[in-house]
């Protein structure tokens, strides 16, 4: 079932969020870089890229939904890749936010947020 009938401040509200992810990953990226990744063991190193991983590729497939979902692509092919995204998030999502926490500092705070900004983008443009 796709939702056609989204109300029209979720266009803005979406697009904000898509821009503001990568922006917070990067931005994470850029803070363990510099800062806290000489202090971090290399398996919470490990753990905190995995963290930053998942939840870029969460992006990346919410966003190619988005898109998918915009551009009035089949219903029944969004329907197939959404739920091909449901069975992924089921397995890796928990793996990501759970390794967040290895992280230390900003970058911490920035994935953390990084990954409330991600549900809210689902949230507005989910099919189900």
């Amino acid at each position: 079932m796709v939702y056609s009938n989204l109300p029209m401040t979720s266009f803005p509200v979406a697009l904000l969020c898509c821009v503001t992810i990568p922006v917070l990953v990067l931005l994470a990226y850029i803070y363990w870089a510099k800062i806290t990744r000489r202090t971090l063991p290399h398996w919470r190193n490990a753990l905190g890229q995995i963290s930053m991983l998942v939840v870029s590729a969460d992006w990346l497939f919410q966003t190619s939904l988005w898109v998918l979902y915009s551009a009035n692509v089949g219903a029944s092919r969004i329907s197939s890749a959404a739920d091909l995204g449901m069975h992924l998030e089921i397995y890796y999502l928990p793996v990501g936010m759970a390794s967040t926490f290895f992280l230390k500092g900003v970058p911490r705070v920035l994935v953390i947020t990084a990954w409330l900004v991600t549900a809210i983008f689902a949230r507005h443009f989910y099919i189900a």
